[in-house]
C-alpha cells in the first residue's frame, strides 16, 4: 500500500490491478500477487491511533533521512484540486 501511495495510486481500488505488478512485487520480495482492496482495506480499519501515528512517524523519518539536512521548508499540500488560474493569482 505504502509503494502505490508513493506512486500516485491513492485509491485502493487501484490495488486490485496493482496486485500483479511485478515491480511492485519485486519490491516488496513477493512472487505471489500482492493484497487487494478488500484485504488491504480491512487492515487499513484495523489500525488504531498509535499504528497510524507510528506509521506516520516512520514515512517521517524516512522522508528527513532522505536529506542531507532537514528541509528550511516543507509544503503541506492538503487540497491537490488542479485549478487553472490566470495571470498572477
Amino acid at each position: 500500500r505504502i509503494y502505490a501511495l508513493a506512486a500516485g495510486y491513492e485509491d485502493l481500488n487501484d490495488h486490485d490491478g496493482l496486485r500483479h505488478d511485478y515491480a511492485l512485487q519485486t519490491a516488496v520480495n513477493r512472487l505471489q500477487p500482492l493484497a487487494g482492496k478488500s484485504t488491504l482495506g480491512r487492515l487499513e480499519q484495523q489500525a488504531d491511533r498509535e499504528t497510524v501515528v507510528q506509521a506516520h512517524r516512520l514515512l517521517w523519518e524516512h522522508f528527513i533521512a532522505q536529506h542531507d539536512q532537514a528541509p528550511a521548508e516543507i509544503v503541506l499540500d492538503f487540497d491537490a484540486t488542479d485549478v487553472p488560474v490566470h495571470g498572477d493569482q
